[in-house]
């Protein structure tokens, strides 16, 4: 693979789809693209080299990070890397991760942008509350944001740089508020009609918002061996020893955000279900 044109731009991780098409096209018996090409370890930032190589005819192959022994080197570079992967793919030996297609990538791009707005929302009401607490203004109301919460914050009395910084937040949460129904919108119409999304559903305390992360993030649940193997995914599985922080080891309890995926297993099951 050639470099890019400029140092800089090399240094900085730029895309060069000439330089890295270039000598794929040159390759190979018969000026053939080879049918084989390792993909870095990170194809979520350089999807535009998988879909490039896969449009040249290669098959390209997703290296997983913590599934390859690389052993203790002295020299870790870029070269050597790529020419370790190579060596593994070759013996067969190369663990790979699953390499989402297009319209997957699309889902997940809406997904965890919601979700970045969320935690960007939240972040801001955060600080609505603690401007309130430097000017001791008591909250009696579970939702600060709701109607009797925008009476308390429009009539409290605070300094004007306090009063500044409220308003300029409220403001903000509003336009968040704008962005994060618009990209609920935009999810459900790209899952309209999608059996996994409906199944799921079925599960428990899973609803739409829930059903789209779990879409999103397994992609085609058909990829999975047995049921075992989908619920293992994120450590959900009942059975599967996960670390803690603490560096204990044990079962998971149905902590943490993958709390809901304790049940997997059936939903691979209905998803599957003719």
């Amino acid at each position: 693979m050639r470099r890019p044109h400029s140092p800089a731009a090399f240094a900085r991780g730029e895309p060069d789809a000439g330089g890295l098409a270039r000598p794929v096209r040159e390759s190979g018996p018969g000026r053939r693209p080879p049918e084989r090409a390792a993909s870095a370890s990170r194809s979520d930032s350089h999807y535009w080299a998988t879909d490039l190589l896969e449009e040249l005819g290669c098959k390209v192959h997703l290296a997983h990070p913590l599934g390859n022994n690389w052993g203790n080197r002295r020299v870790k570079n870029d070269t050597r890397d790529a020419e370790d992967l190579a060596d593994l793919l070759r013996l067969g030996r190369l663990a790979e991760a699953w390499i989402a297609p297009p319209k997957v990538r699309e889902l997940r791009e809406l997904v965890r942008y919601r979700a970045k707005l969320v935690s960007l929302r939240t972040n801001c009401k955060l600080q609505v509350y603690a401007v309130l607490a430097k000017e001791g203004v008591n909250v009696p109301m579970t939702d600060l944001f709701g109607v009797s919460g925008s009476e308390l914050l429009e009539t409290c009395r605070l300094a004007s740089a306090y009063r500044t910084r409220v308003e300029s937040l409220r403001e903000l949460i509003e336009v968040f508020d704008r962005e994060i129904a618009k990209l609920e919108t935009d999810v459900r119409h790209e899952l309209r009609g999608h059996a996994g999304y409906q199944a799921i559903q079925q599960i428990p305390g899973v609803g739409p918002l829930f059903a789209s992360v779990f879409v999103a993030e397994i992609g085609d649940v058909t990829r999975f061996r047995t049921p075992r193997t989908a619920g293992e995914l994120g450590g959900a599985h009942p059975e599967a020893p996960r670390v803690r922080p603490n560096g204990a080891q044990g079962p998971d309890h149905q902590d943490g955000m993958w709390a809901p995926a304790v049940d997997l297993v059936p939903l691979y099951l209905l998803w599957r279900r003719p």
